[in-house]
């Protein structure tokens, strides 16, 4: 019986982690796994539906950004499971203006 107990509460436990979304640590993650130069040239837009939105400053960059999207898609996804995609998206961030 208690071999069964701890079974469901294995898979309880990971069935839980993996609802539990990452909320405002993208950027942390984002800045562990990314180089300083590299992230100079990113802005943190926002998460909807599994898909992580990234604004980068210069052609060069996105281009650079792009080679890396897989490695980085997957050193995320080790930590935030949701995250199911990055898109890159060359200019900066609109501000709401008052």
């Amino acid at each position: 019986m208690d071999a069964i107990k701890n079974t469901v509460q294995s898979l309880l436990s990971r069935w839980r982690s993996k609802q539990k979304p990452c909320k405002d640590s993208y950027e942390r993650y984002i800045k562990k796994i990314l180089t300083n130069r590299e992230i100079k040239h990113i802005t943190l837009n926002n998460f909807k539906s599994g898909t992580l939105t990234l604004y980068i400053d210069s052609s060069s960059w996105l281009y650079h950004l792009q080679l890396k999207k897989d490695q980085l898609l997957k050193q995320i996804q080790v930590d935030c499971p949701e995250v199911r995609d990055i898109r890159f998206f060359l200019g900066e961030k609109n501000e709401k203006k008052d």
